[in-house]
C-alpha cells in the first residue's frame, strides 16, 4: 500500500496544479480510484469514492485532501477553525490512539467545510506550504497505518 501511495504522490508532484487549475491532478486521482476497482465520482476538480460498506443509516467520514499547489510565494490566511466537540467519536478515537491536538498555522480547506472536522497529517505541519516542503516515506507509512486504525 505504501508503494501505491508513493507512486500516486510522485505523479501528483510532477503535475502542475496551481490553485483553481488542478484538472490534471484530479484526472490522476480519478484514474487511481478506478484502477483500484472503486467507482470515482467527480464534480469539477473534486474527486471522491464511497466505501463499499457505505450505508445511509451509518455516520459518514469524509477523508479530504487538497490537490493544488501554491505559487513560490505562498500566503497563509486564517479563517474559521474547526469546532469539533470533545465528545465527537472521531476525536475520542484519536485520543484512544494517543494523538494530541495541534492547531495548524496554515490555511486549509478545513476552514471552508460546514461540519465538525479534524486535520491529521501526514508529515509535519510546519513544513506545509514552504518552498522546500517534503514528506518522508516513513511518514507516509505511518499515516496509512494511522488512518486504518482511526477507521477501525
Amino acid at each position: 500500500m505504501t508503494t501505491s501511495a508513493i507512486d500516486l504522490l510522485s505523479q501528483l508532484i510532477q503535475t502542475p496544479s496551481f490553485s483553481r487549475d488542478e484538472a490534471a491532478a484530479a484526472d490522476i486521482i480519478e484514474q487511481f480510484i478506478a484502477s483500484h476497482h472503486h467507482t470515482p465520482h467527480r464534480h469539477g476538480n473534486n474527486v471522491w469514492a464511497l466505501s463499499p460498506r457505505w450505508h445511509d443509516d451509518r455516520p459518514t467520514i469524509l477523508l479530504d485532501a487538497h490537490i493544488d499547489t501554491v505559487h513560490p510565494t505562498p500566503r497563509s490566511l486564517r479563517l474559521s477553525s474547526s469546532a469539533t466537540g470533545t465528545e465527537h467519536p472521531i476525536l475520542l478515537r484519536t485520543q484512544q490512539l494517543g494523538l494530541k491536538p495541534f492547531g495548524s498555522p496554515t490555511l486549509s480547506n478545513q476552514a471552508l467545510i460546514p461540519f465538525p472536522s479534524i486535520k491529521i497529517g501526514p508529515g509535519q505541519s510546519a513544513r506545509s506550504h514552504t518552498a522546500d516542503e517534503f514528506i518522508l516515506v516513513s511518514e507516509i507509512r505511518q499515516a496509512i497505518e494511522l488512518y486504518t486504525k482511526l477507521l477501525q
